[in-house]
């Protein structure tokens, strides 16, 4: 359903980590756009994503407190 009502202007959030960028917004459109282009269906969107570095492969703790 959601590649049929992709909608025409979408962004994402992901972390760049040292192996791979993890999506932590927009994992359901992330998958659409993935089937869609293995499906050979051409979505007319335009993506955008906002990017963070991080040095490590594992997801930081959000709400953790650091000393």
């Amino acid at each position: 359903r959601l590649i049929e009502n992709f909608p025409p202007v979408t962004s994402f959030i992901g972390l760049v980590t040292p192996r791979s960028i993890i999506i932590l917004e927009g994992m359901h459109r992330c998958c659409a756009l993935a089937l869609a282009g293995l499906r050979g269906i051409n979505l007319q969107t335009k993506v955008t994503i906002a990017l963070a570095y991080h040095s490590e492969d594992t997801l930081p703790t959000v709400g953790a407190q650091h000393r």
